[in-house]
């Protein structure tokens, strides 16, 4: 492979992961979105972030996380018991190790 493939090809792998993170932010501004509407209109925010689940399943840990916690965030919300801790101790694990202090104290 001559050098002008090989910059090409780079070039091309980094333009693909770049639409990746700005996907995830994106996604991650939803999240957040969500989670402030929640306090405003359950309802609303239940149906917006369902209509996030299918994007969420491709996206980053980070985003399937904090998607996860709105979820567990929402149920609680509406007076939904866990049926098994094991989703909370994971999501806790998770953000212990982040330094967002926001997303520490939400899990």
């Amino acid at each position: 492979m001559n050098r002008k493939t090989l910059f090409l090809l780079l070039g091309v792998l980094a333009l693909l992961s770049c639409g990746e993170d700005k996907k995830d932010g994106q996604l991650l501004g939803s999240i957040e979105q969500v989670w402030q509407l929640c306090e405003v209109s359950l309802p609303e925010a239940e149906a917006r972030a369902e209509a996030l689940e299918d994007s969420v399943q491709k996206a980053s840990e980070l985003v399937r996380q904090k998607y996860s916690l709105l979820t567990i965030r929402l149920r609680d919300k509406r007076g939904m018991i866990p049926s098994s801790p094991d989703s909370a101790r994971q999501m806790m694990s998770y953000f212990e190790g982040r330094k967002n202090t926001t997303d520490k104290e939400r899990a």
